[in-house]
């Protein structure tokens, strides 16, 4: 047996190859929209806080005046500049 037999035999008959793709209006579109819980918010904003302190650890530490690190940020910045 093969695959066109079954599919002629199980549901294909009948069924239009013609399908209409027309435009959707602006009216009939739907909107996918999302909130955060003031829970999320509060733990979003302890993030950045958090993130923010460690960057100020680190600039008051000189962390970024070392070698290692500027010749990172300089291959970084030579890869973005080439694209």
């Amino acid at each position: 047996m093969n695959i066109r037999e079954i599919a002629n035999n199980y549901g294909l008959q009948g069924v239009s190859k013609k399908r209409n793709f027309g435009k959707i209006g602006r009216s009939e579109q739907s909107v996918d929209k999302i909130e955060l819980s003031a829970e999320a918010k509060e733990l979003q904003k302890a993030q950045y806080e958090q993130k923010i302190g460690q960057i100020r650890e680190r600039i008051n530490s000189d962390f970024y005046s070392q070698k290692p690190v500027i010749e990172r940020v300089a291959i970084k910045i030579i890869k973005d500049l080439e694209e």
